[in-house]
C-alpha cells in the first residue's frame, strides 16, 4: 500500500495546528490580581476570549497590568485550555528615553525609578514615602537637599549644627555691656 501526500498531510495537520497554537499575540481585557497567581482575561486571535488565564511574573516584582495592554502568551502543549501569559506590555506609556544598559521600574501616570550607568538611580514621583519599622540610614559622603525642610521630631547630631557659617557648638552673643556670651555647652 502506497502512503500518499493526503495520508502524509491527515497526520501531520493536527501536529501543525498544535504548534501553531503554541504562542500567540493577545490583548488584556481584564486583570484578576486576588489569586495565588494573578489571572487574565483576554482577547486572542480574531476577537477568541481566554478567561482565567495565569499570568507568570518575574520574582521580586508583581504589576497589574491596565486593560488595552498586549500579551503573549503560550498553549502550554499546545493546547489553549492551558494558556499562560508570560509578558505584559503596554506600550503606550513604556518609557522610550533610556539608554543602553538602563532598568527603569514605572507607572501609567509618569512617575518611575530608573538605574542609570556611572551607579546613578534616579527617582521621579510627585510624593515619595518610605515607611522604615525600625530605622533608616542614608550612608553618603555629602547629602544634599534642595528646597525646604520641615522635621516633625527631635534632631540630633554627633557633631557641630552649622546655619551658615554660624557654629551652634562654639556660637558667641554680643553682650548689651560690651564682651562676649561663652560658648553653648
Amino acid at each position: 500500500m502506497a502512503i500518499t501526500i493526503r495520508d502524509v498531510m491527515k497526520i501531520v495537520e493536527p501536529i501543525k495546528r498544535r504548534v501553531r497554537l503554541i504562542a500567540d499575540r493577545a490583548i488584556v481585557t481584564l486583570v484578576n490580581d486576588a489569586l495565588q497567581r494573578q489571572n487574565l482575561q483576554l482577547k486572542v486571535l480574531a476577537d477568541e476570549g481566554a478567561d482565567d488565564v495565569e499570568r507568570f511574573q518575574n520574582y521580586g516584582h508583581s504589576s497589574v497590568p491596565p486593560a488595552g495592554s498586549e500579551a503573549i502568551v503560550l498553549g502550554v502543549g499546545g493546547a489553549r485550555a492551558g494558556m499562560v501569559a508570560i509578558a505584559v506590555e503596554d506600550k503606550t506609556v513604556r518609557p522610550k528615553d533610556l539608554e543602553a544598559g538602563d532598568n527603569c521600574l514605572y507607572h501609567l501616570e509618569g512617575h518611575r525609578i530608573i538605574l542609570r550607568k556611572d551607579g546613578l538611580l534616579e527617582v521621579e514621583a510627585k510624593t515619595v514615602i518610605i515607611n522604615a519599622s525600625e530605622k533608616l540610614t542614608i550612608m553618603s559622603p555629602d547629602t544634599e537637599i534642595q528646597g525646604p525642610l520641615h522635621v516633625t521630631g527631635e534632631i540630633t547630631s554627633d557633631t557641630d549644627v552649622k546655619t551658615g557659617t554660624t557654629s551652634l557648638k562654639g556660637h558667641k552673643h554680643n553682650e548689651s555691656g560690651g564682651g562676649q556670651t561663652s560658648p553653648p555647652v
